[in-house]
């Protein structure tokens, strides 16, 4: 349990250091999105948080835990346990997909619209972000 929380934390970590998102192709896609889960997959073991569960009884990740919000014009901003962050987004090159650039780094995510779910494979752990469109 102690290497997930590790897993965790060094992705959440991550996501502050270089959070470019990457989500939809031809749905529409701008709109403000929320925390709805994260799962975290190291050595065979699976880990699914939902927005308003406890991690270790150290947080409690709510839907604002993470607010991402893709403006029409390109611009973007995400807030991620408190620290807000400015970028860019675009539509990627494959269908319901984006690229988010953020402090210089580029990164994809799938959305339909209504999710956009962000993958980051780090030292073997898989952590998926899922981000439900608000309203």
């Amino acid at each position: 349990m102690k290497k997930i929380k590790s897993a965790l934390l060094s992705v959440l970590v991550l996501l502050v250091g270089l959070f470019c998102f990457a989500a939809c192709g031809k749905a529409d896609v701008a709109g403000t999105y929320r925390f709805s889960s994260m799962t975290m997959t190291q050595n065979g073991m699976e880990v699914t948080l939902q927005a308003g569960e406890q991690f270790m009884g150290m947080i409690t990740l709510n839907e604002d835990f993470v607010t991402l919000t893709l403006n029409g014009d390109g611009s973007m901003s995400m807030t991620l346990a408190g620290e807000t962050m400015s970028g860019t987004w675009a539509q990627g090159e494959g269908e319901n997909q984006i690229t988010m650039t953020m402090e210089g780094e580029s990164d994809t995510a799938s959305c339909d619209g209504e999710t956009l779910v962000f993958s980051e494979t780090i030292d073997g752990s898989v952590a998926e972000l899922v981000l439900k469109k608000a309203g």
